[in-house]
């Protein structure tokens, strides 16, 4: 039988947390228990399981809170733009045991940087600014999804249907050249949509921007499209 997902609001994804963050207290005091008790032990155990995790978000999770102590790193990843309502279209009770995870089992040391409020802005952060991972190394959206990550500075740049901008991954690093001629002042863009764009209409382009990195899309490309087939579009504020 398949487990049904849960969406929630931002509101009760935040009280949420906050209940997360009590939990982590006590896994904390049980930890450092120079004797545990009977719910301490069981406590403990309960959190120290790895199920209905999703592997990704562990690792997630994980990477973020290793780079923590690297100003740079972290830095890059906080100046990206917050998705305030991820957890409308992501999983919350399974972040939060990933959390309750990593907090039972790292080391000590670590666990100032795996704490509820620093993982609710690493997950705002990744929810539109991930690249997905596919066998392919054009990274179009063709092949088995292996997973995704996060590249700060590469996540800066912006979407077009027409884009002029390619990107290219060699193992962990992504390369990004010009596709064709570029004018004086315009802007430099990749696709978000991984080559899907070259097929999809501007109604279904929208729609896939729109659900998945919550804008509308006012490129070029898509005025033109939208001016000739009588599509019109709201103002994106």
């Amino acid at each position: 039988m398949t487990e049904t997902e849960t969406f929630y609001s931002a509101d009760v994804a935040r009280q949420k947390w906050e209940q997360a963050a009590r939990v982590s207290d006590e896994l904390r005091l049980a930890r450092e228990a120079p004797k545990l008790s009977k719910s301490q032990r069981q406590l403990l155990r309960q959190h120290s399981e790895v199920k209905s995790i999703e592997p990704d978000i562990i690792a997630y999770l994980l990477s973020t809170g290793l780079v923590r102590h690297s100003t740079t790193a972290t830095s890059a990843l906080m100046e990206l733009a917050p998705n305030d309502k991820v957890y409308e279209s992501a999983s919350l009770d399974e972040h939060v045991r990933a959390f309750h995870l990593l907090t039972a089992i790292l080391p000590m040391e670590m666990l100032s940087s795996i704490s509820a409020s620093l993982c609710t802005e690493y997950v705002s952060r990744a929810s539109h600014n991930a690249f997905s991972i596919r066998p392919t190394a054009d990274g179009d959206h063709s092949g088995e999804f292996l997973g995704y990550g996060v590249w700060p500075e590469a996540s800066f740049f912006n979407h077009s249907c027409n884009p002029n901008v390619r990107k290219v991954r060699n193992g962990r690093q992504w390369s990004f050249t010009v596709a064709r001629d570029v004018e004086q002042g315009e802007e430099l863009c990749i696709t978000y949509l991984g080559g899907e764009e070259k097929e999809l209409d501007v109604v279904e382009r929208r729609k896939r921007l729109q659900t998945e990195w919550g804008f509308m899309c006012g490129c070029e490309r898509c005025q033109k499209e939208s001016a000739t087939n009588g599509v019109n579009r709201k103002a994106d504020d």
